[in-house]
C-alpha cells in the first residue's frame, strides 16, 4: 500500500520553497499555501503527495499538522530551506508580501524541526553548507550585558573548556553563535539576544547529518538551551519529546551557567 506523504516546507521568504515545490509537482501531487488541517482534508483522499508551501516557521503550527497526519497514517517530511540572511535580502521580492524588516525578523524566528514532534524525518533542500553562514558570526563581539562581562567568543570557549565530553564540547561550540546576528540594544549599555537559540540551532542544522541521532539530540539541546534555564515542566518535555535528552540538557545548563564572568 502506498503511504501518503505530506512535505512541510520550512524557510523564510526568498529561500526558494515555491520554486522547489513547483519543480516537484506532477500527477498525484498537489501544493497548498495555508498550513491548515482543513486544507489538507480537501486533498488527502485525492492525492498521494501534498506540499505545504509556506514559511511554516513555528514548530507548534507544524506539530498540529503532524498530529493530524499521524491519525491518518500520512508520513510527514520536514523540508528545510536554510539560506544566509544576505542571500534572502538579495533575493527579496516585494511580491512576497513582507518587508525586508519582516524578513530579517523571520530569519530569527525559524524553529528547527524535531522528529516525532512535527515530522517523521528531516530533509535539507538548501542548507548543507555551514560555511555559507560563517560571515554572520565573525569577530569577537562583546556581550554588553551585565550577565556576561566576557565576550561572546570568550563565553563559548569557556563552555568548551568546562565540558568533559566530546558531545558537550560540540554543543558548547555552536550554542551561542546566533547571538551575533540577534544582538539588539535595549538601552545605551545593555543588549539582549532574543531568539538567538533559534538561530544557533539553524546554523547547527546546516552543519549536521540529519540521519545521525546524536547530532539531532545536540540540535535540540542548542534549540532549547534558553528554555531550560528555567525548570522544565512535564508539559514541555512531553510536547517536545525530550525524555531521552533531559539529562544532557541539564548537564549543559550547568556548564552554560558557570561559564561566564559576572
Amino acid at each position: 500500500m502506498l503511504v501518503k506523504k505530506l512535505y512541510i516546507c520550512i524557510g523564510v521568504k526568498g529561500s526558494g520553497t515555491t520554486s522547489y515545490v513547483q519543480s516537484q509537482l506532477k500527477d498525484g501531487t498537489e501544493s497548498i499555501v495555508v498550513p491548515d488541517i482543513q486544507a489538507i482534508k480537501v486533498f488527502e483522499n485525492d492525492v498521494d503527495i501534498l506540499y505545504v508551501d509556506n514559511d511554516n516557521l513555528k514548530r507548534s503550527t507544524r506539530a498540529g499538522l503532524y498530529n493530524y497526519c499521524k491519525q491518518k497514517g500520512i508520513e510527514v517530511i520536514a523540508l528545510c530551506f536554510l539560506k544566509p540572511l544576505a542571500t534572502l535580502i538579495h533575493n527579496y521580492n516585494p511580491a512576497c508580501g513582507k518587508s525586508i524588516s519582516e524578513i530579517i525578523q523571520d530569519y530569527k524566528k525559524l524553529q528547527v524541526p524535531r522528529i516525532g514532534v512535527d515530522c517523521d524525518r528531516i530533509e535539507k533542500v538548501y542548507g548543507n553548507n555551514f560555511n555559507e553562514f560563517r560571515h554572520e558570526f565573525m569577530g569577537n563581539l562583546p556581550h554588553d550585558n551585565p550577565n556576561h562581562k566576557e565576550s561572546i567568543n570568550e563565553h563559548i570557549l569557556m563552555c568548551v573548556r568546562n565540558s568533559n565530553t566530546k558531545q558537550l564540547k560540540e554543543i558548547s561550540k555552536y550554542h551561542d553563535l546566533g547571538k551575533f546576528i540577534c544582538k539588539e540594544f535595549v538601552s545605551e549599555h545593555r543588549a539582549t539576544y532574543h531568539n538567538h537559540a533559534f538561530v544557533s540551532a539553524m546554523y547547527y542544522l546546516a552543519k549536521i547529518d540529519v540521519t545521525n541521532q546524536e547530532k539531532l539530540d545536540n540540535l535540540e539541546v542548542i534549540y532549547q538551551h534558553i528554555a531550560v534555564m528555567d525548570d522544565l515542566t512535564d508539559k514541555q518535555i512531553k510536547r517536545n519529546k525530550l525524555e531521552n535528552i533531559v539529562p544532557l540538557m541539564l548537564e549543559f545548563r550547568e556548564i552554560d551557567k558557570k561559564s561566564r564572568i559576572i
